[in-house]
This record gives C-alpha cells, structure tokens and sequence, in this order.
C-alpha cells in the first residue's frame, strides 16, 4: 500500500514490519475521511484481513471515504453486516448473505498489468468455475467423462441452491441439490449423453453387437477390438478394420499400423503382420504379400526383408553369368559340398562357399574342381588349397 501510495499516515512501523495504522486498534481511516471518520463508510472483512491491502488502495486511489474494519471471528464478520448497513467483503458463490442479495460495487474492469505488480485500482479478475476429474476417467468410464464434460451449473442455478439451504437448514446438501435437479430437469438433461455417443476408441454397434457405420442401425457404443480402429463420423465414431499391409494389435486404437519389412497382411482386420515365409521377401513396408524368391533360390530364414536375403538351396551354388547382375543356381561340383547360401563370390572368405568333401581337394586357381586324393587322411576337405 505505501509502496504505490506514499500515504505514510495510513502506516506504522511494527516489530513484524510496516502495518496498517488502525484508530482505536480497530478501524483504518482512507484519506479521503481520516480526519471527519463520521463521515467514513463502515467496510467490514473477514479471515485474517481478507482484501485489506486491495480495499486500502481502492480508497485512496478512488477517494473513497471507507473506515475498514476486520472481524475478529467469522461469526463477527457475518453478524455484524447483517445487523447494520455497511459494506462487506464477500464472494459468490457463498452462504453467509445470500439471502439478502448484497449489490456488488463495480469498479473499472480489471487491469492485469498493474495487479499482477500490486497496483489496485481496478476490479478484481474474476475467477472461473473449473472441473476437475480423474486423468483416466474417459478410457475407465466414457459415458460419465462426456456427462461430465457436458455438466455446467450456472451461477444462478447455485445461487438458487444456496438460498434453499439458508431456508432448509436442516436438510442436506445432497437434498438441496436433488430438489433443485427435481424442479430443474430441462437443465440437466441435456448433459447426460445419448447411447451411440461414441468417444474415440469406440464404436457404433448394432444390438447384436456387431459394428455399424451409420447411427440408423446403432443402439451402443463399443471398444474397437484389436484390427480396427476408431475413426471420427460426425458426431460419434465408428470402427473401421486395419486395411491391407496393416494391423492393430490392442483395442480401442485410433490408427492402425502398417507391417513393417519382411512381413506382410494379406487379409483386413488384422491383429498382427504375418512373417515372410522361408523362400519368400518383402523389402517395403506396409505390404500385403510377399515375393517369392527368383529361381530356384530360398532364404535361410523368415521375415526376410530383401532380395539379397534369397540365397541358393544346399547342393546347389550361385554361380556368375556373363551379365553382372544375372545369376543362378548350378549343381554342385563332383567331389564338393554346398551348404545353403554358397556363393562363387565368397571365395576366400567366411560366408558359405562351396568345399571339397573329405578325400578331396581343390586348387586355389580352380576352386571348383576337385581332384581325389589317394586317402582320405591327407585330404580333409574344406576350402580351397587344403591338403
């Protein structure tokens, strides 16, 4: 209040720091009146000094000749404005004087700017009415999640509650309410949501339980099961099954997802991508079938995800042509051994390659001709050159 006033005779100095300076240890005088308080208006608050620094400011900034005083208990704040006329601080929606419709006084609308650095001269903010509810609700409870978001009291409707139950002391809140909800149906029913009000997740269903895409032949609401998903239509939703190349493996999806490399959906509403199956291969995603391997070439396992994943059968090796990109599968040489996946080109190297069989052997210059060796024991097989 100093602070944006200067009014040094509205302050004193005590041991807690600068207060109020209040005549006869109650009332604090505005300038306007300090020196005539008969001519000051009572204002009376509550708590401990509810609004004071905000009511001091208003005074002085509005020349308002207030003496403001604060109830010792909430029993001195009610009793003494009901029983004199004077102004008094309060809130809606609140009890204590409903019942004799206190007049607000209006003041210019708020300035943020200035409150937000505690400079008074404007309205209070008003505060909106906000609903609260449980993060979970609208997957645990859809129907009650959209009555609650649906749910608004008005100020008047609660104004209303509150003087019944200043009338009906002795009755419960829960039997105030329930009179008002009695005597005010046309005002509630609208938040209580139809059957085939779906929410995302969800589904139109018909009676036998099966799912609709249109509210004709709907009489509920459903979750998507695993390969559909949930797709928005109008004012509700549908389920919609995965379509080719894709799945959905968990109810009440909203997206379905494509098959990814090496596995494919063949069929809609599919809960899971199948594999590629040994001999075939699927290099895109979101595919719906796989390719079969060229020629006679396989894979060494499923889900393969490229045509460099299909290799020669056993007892067979690939073999180079005279195009650099053409090849495939020949016998394997007399006297040799080809595990599945041998390749001319890995030669030398780790991969599966063609090898003489025990007893035989091959000459690193011709490594697919085999020559037989007089025994068995000097010949173990293996790679080229091994003797």
């Amino acid at each position: 209040y100093f602070k944006y006033t200067n009014d040094s005779e509205g302050v004193t100095q005590s041991p807690a720091g600068m207060v109020a300076r209040c005549w006869n240890s109650s009332w604090w005088f505005a300038p306007s009146c300090r020196h005539d308080p008969e001519k000051c208006v009572p204002l009376i608050s509550g708590g401990n000094g509810w609004g004071l620094d905000y009511f001091m400011q208003l005074a002085f900034h509005h020349k308002l000749p207030l003496a403001i005083a604060v109830g010792k208990t909430s029993a001195d704040w009610t009793g003494l404005c009901l029983e004199h006329q004077v102004l008094q601080y309060w809130w809606q929606p609140e009890i204590s004087f409903i019942h004799v419709d206190p007049a607000r006084v209006v003041f210019p609308p708020n300035n943020p700017k200035e409150s937000s650095i505690g400079i008074f001269k404007t309205a209070t903010d008003r505060l909106p009415l906000i609903k609260y509810v449980y993060n979970g609700l609208k997957a645990a409870s859809p129907g009650v999640y959209s009555f609650f978001k649906r749910m608004a009291v008005s100020m008047e409707a609660v104004v209303t509650m509150l003087k019944d139950k200043k009338l009906n002391a002795d009755d419960s809140d829960e039997t105030v309410a329930c009179r008002w909800l009695r005597q005010h149906e046309e005002e509630w029913t609208p938040w209580i949501p139809s059957a085939t009000e779906c929410v995302a997740g969800q589904g139109l269903v018909a009676e036998n339980g099966s799912y609709v895409l249109s509210l004709l032949n709907a009489s509920g609401c459903r979750w998507c099961r695993p390969g559909w998903y949930s797709v928005s239509s109008r004012d509700t939703y549908i389920c919609k099954p995965c379509a080719l190349g894709q799945s959905q493996g968990l109810p009440g999806q909203e997206v379905c997802v494509s098959c990814d490399g090496g596995r494919y959906s063949d069929g809609g509403a599919a809960e899971r991508c199948k594999l590629c199956d040994i001999g075939f291969y699927q290099e895109k995603v979101g595919g719906s079938t796989c390719i079969a391997c060229p020629g006679p070439m396989t894979t060494n396992y499923k889900a393969a995800d490229s045509l460099a994943d299909c290799v020669c059968p056993g007892g067979t090796y690939r073999a180079l042509r005279q195009a650099p990109d053409e090849a495939g599968c020949d016998p394997c040489p007399p006297g040799m051994e080809c595990p599945l996946g041998s390749d001319i080109r890995n030669l030398g190297g780790p991969l599966q390659q063609p090898v003489s069989k025990p007893g035989y052997m091959t000459l690193r210059t011709e490594p697919l001709k085999a020559y037989k060796c007089e025994g068995a024991r000097l010949c173990p097989g293996g790679p080229a050159g091994r003797c």
